[in-house]
């Protein structure tokens, strides 16, 4: 059956996403697409500043963390060229004090990775020029069958789909389409941590893990999600050894979820 929620269209409005992984701008721009808003996206900080100044942007949602230039700095810049774009702070850093010091930094709102829609919605609507936003209905597909043999086809393979249907509002149609994204972007970023490994490039390793904590998190892959936010902590600390010995694990934990998003198409066109 379908469900109709209060959503919003925005033709008008141009907003900029920021963030230095591909699949995470691939995944926002999913969640924004029926709202038929014009997005840009950039890759870092720098393009960031230069879109920043040659578009008029109505918001702009911007990772917090990220290589060479951070969320925080990027701001400040933003500021100091005279751009007073409205920003969101986007993070999958949830230590106590974050909030606050975003905040307190001048971020006009703050949400956490992975993106829950009902929220992304809500911040929004507050912050987008009224003018250019109009409320509407939205049909979301609802199926409690089908979900329930979703959910029982993954679970063996460690994903919880009433975990990753928590962020899209419970509409399987975009659970499905994030859970393709997701596996189109698998090989790439397993690939990545690789060369990462091989590199004992660990500074830029802990991006890349980081990133996979939520990314992993957003389409209910709770145990990959775990297993990348104990290794991000451990790399943290400083301690290589410990994501050295611990790679294996998480890469056959992330190729069986990978095995498992292959059902979502099946189980939702029969």
């Amino acid at each position: 059956m379908t469900l109709e929620r209060t959503s919003f269209v925005a033709p008008a409005a141009k907003v900029l996403i920021v963030d230095d992984n591909k699949e995470n701008l691939e995944v926002t721009k999913t969640l924004l697409k029926e709202s038929l808003m014009q997005v840009d996206t950039a890759l870092s900080g720098r393009q960031c500043l230069a879109l920043a100044e040659r578009h008029s942007y109505d918001l702009i949602l911007m990772d917090y963390m990220m290589p060479e230039l951070d969320g925080l700095e990027t701001l400040r810049l933003l500021r100091q060229r005279g751009i007073d774009t409205p920003v969101v702070a986007v993070t999958a850093n949830i230590l106590p004090g974050t909030k606050e010091t975003l905040m307190e930094a001048g971020f006009a709102a703050f949400l956490t990775k992975p993106l829950i829609w009902n929220q992304l919605q809500q911040v929004l609507l507050q912050l987008l020029p009224k003018e250019v936003v109009e409320v509407k209905p939205r049909r979301t597909m609802v199926d409690a069958q089908i979900e329930a043999e979703l959910h029982r086809t993954l679970l063996p393979y460690g994903v919880s789909v009433t975990e990753g249907l928590k962020y899209v509002n419970g509409d399987l149609e975009q659970y499905k389409a994030l859970s393709q994204i997701f596996r189109e972007h698998s090989d790439e970023g397993r690939e990545e941590i690789r060369a990462l490994m091989d590199a004992e490039d660990f500074e830029n390793l802990l991006y890349v893990i980081h990133s996979l904590k939520s990314k992993a998190l957003a389409i209910g892959a709770v145990e990959l999600s775990q297993q990348a936010a104990t290794m991000e902590e451990h790399l943290r600390r400083g301690d290589t050894q410990y994501a050295q010995e611990a790679v294996s694990l998480l890469m056959f934990t992330w190729e069986r979820v990978i095995a498992g998003l292959k059902e979502v198409e099946t189980c939702l066109e029969s």
